[in-house]
């Protein structure tokens, strides 16, 4: 990974008068499972924010976004303050996995992409506004999640069924797509352009024999809810982490192997990269807060409205 010039000759300068630079530690095992009532209780609905964790000569800052496409929203310039209050070494956004590596292609593409029409919700959003920020300050930066296939293992490992787990996965592109007004709701036929564009992206981890169509899913949020989902005004809710359904129970077992993910890779990176930002949603953040406390501390909270 890379490291600023004058980073290493600091670390370089250290070393010659004989010290080591501090080194962190942490404990995956403080990640909770997300709760609605501990993130009210932490920051009172009062998001986007900058969580600012500093320790030694370490510096972590955490953007906790509303997921949103506005260009002039207070989630953009969060992540802007972010970059400005650290300067960071590297950025880890959600939305793509680790694997793909530092400044993945298909990212730069939706950067370049991002003002057409024809862009996702998520390559208008603020993790491909982060990315567009790192790539001209020259910052590399990395996805934070699992690949599809390891979540999934992961989750068979719990006792989820692979069809529930895809069904539940698709709850999250399809509500950011319908905020972000590329549909009006499931009665929309630009509803199935959006599912089949997402089922394409996701269905290569799963069973190739396994139903995975719209109308198979349509089918299984009947069995589930009770309704069908053309009828069902709370659909948009239906797969957060606090619903007691079989998409809720997943959501949440599914966000705690990502944050205990997200949270080795912030710490290895700080030990590595000393200066990190992180974008993610502010869920993310109650979930790891007993975890980065313990690691580097109370953070200075940085609201941005």
């Amino acid at each position: 990974m890379s490291m600023g010039r004058r980073d290493f000759l600091a670390l370089i300068s250290a070393a010659g008068m004989g010290a080591t630079p501090y080194k962190l530690t942490g404990h995956s095992s403080l990640v909770d499972k997300y709760s609605p009532e501990r993130e009210d209780a932490l920051y009172g609905g009062k998001l986007p924010l900058v969580a600012v964790y500093r320790k030694e000569d370490l510096a972590l800052a955490f953007v906790a976004a509303v997921h949103g496409t506005e260009a002039d929203s207070p989630t953009f310039r969060a992540v802007a303050e972010g970059f400005a209050l650290i300067q960071p070494s590297v950025v880890v956004i959600e939305g793509f996995p680790w694997s793909l590596g530092p400044d993945p292609r298909r990212i730069v593409r939706q950067v370049q992409n991002r003002h057409s029409p024809a862009a996702s919700s998520y390559a208008r959003g603020e993790d491909v506004h982060a990315a567009s920020l790192a790539l001209k300050r020259h910052v590399p930066f990395y996805g934070g999640e699992l690949t599809d296939a390891e979540l999934l293992k992961a989750l068979n490992a719990e006792g989820f069924a692979a069809q529930d787990v895809f069904f539940a996965s698709m709850f999250g592109p399809l509500t950011q797509d319908a905020r972000a007004g590329a549909f009006s709701g499931p009665s929309d036929p630009r509803f199935k352009a959006a599912y089949d564009r997402w089922r394409a992206e996701i269905s290569p981890a799963y069973p190739a024999a396994m139903p995975s169509d719209v109308l198979a899913f349509a089918s299984w949020y009947a069995r589930i809810y009770g309704k069908p989902i053309e009828t069902d005004p709370k659909w948009l809710d239906r797969g957060g982490p606090g619903e007691p359904e079989i998409a809720g129970r997943i959501g949440n077992a599914q966000n705690l192997i990502r944050d205990q993910r997200l949270f080795g890779l912030m710490i290895n990176l700080l030990d590595t990269e000393r200066r990190v930002l992180t974008v993610f949603g502010g869920s993310h953040l109650s979930s790891l807060w007993r975890a980065l406390a313990d690691a580097l501390g109370s953070p200075t909270l940085v609201l941005v409205q």
